[in-house]
């Protein structure tokens, strides 16, 4: 909340339905840093006063996080890019918003090791919502 502070940008966390243990295998600091990562995209991408909103729930044989904001979107002439190294929809130098580019490529490659998925949805002019995915582990006999 700190970092969605100082863009004046509110998050909501909504774990509705969610099982108080959801017995899924990763890698914990690096589940942080794909979160991390796109809850800081999701709020560098929206306007001050707006709300990005965190979910999590169980689909399927996954668990599934989600992170939706209310920005601009994705260009549809970028989205096959979204995930490779370096890539910007805005490259050029006079760009609004910082970042390298590598953020989302280290996601995938993170969620990939981790045995998950990462991908997304988007509305040019609506908003974008970034999701995870991570098989739910069997359950261990007592």
């Amino acid at each position: 909340q700190g970092y969605a502070d100082t863009f004046s940008v509110s998050l909501r966390l909504d774990l509705q339905g969610l099982p108080a243990s959801v017995p899924v295998n990763v890698n914990p600091l690096r589940l942080q840093q794909v979160l991390s990562n796109l809850i800081g995209n999701a709020v560098k991408f929206s306007s001050p006063g707006a709300q990005v909103q965190i979910m999590a729930d169980i689909c399927g044989p996954d668990a599934r996080v989600r992170v939706c904001d209310r920005g601009p979107g994705i260009p549809q002439a970028f989205r096959s890019r979204i995930f490779q190294k370096f890539a910007q929809a805005d490259g050029s130098d006079t760009r609004q918003r910082g970042g390298t580019g590598l953020g989302l490529s280290i996601c995938k490659a993170l969620m990939t090791r981790m045995n998950g998925t990462i991908g997304f949805d988007s509305v040019e002019g609506q908003g974008s919502t970034f999701y995870i995915t991570l098989p739910l582990q069997a359950e261990q006999p007592a």
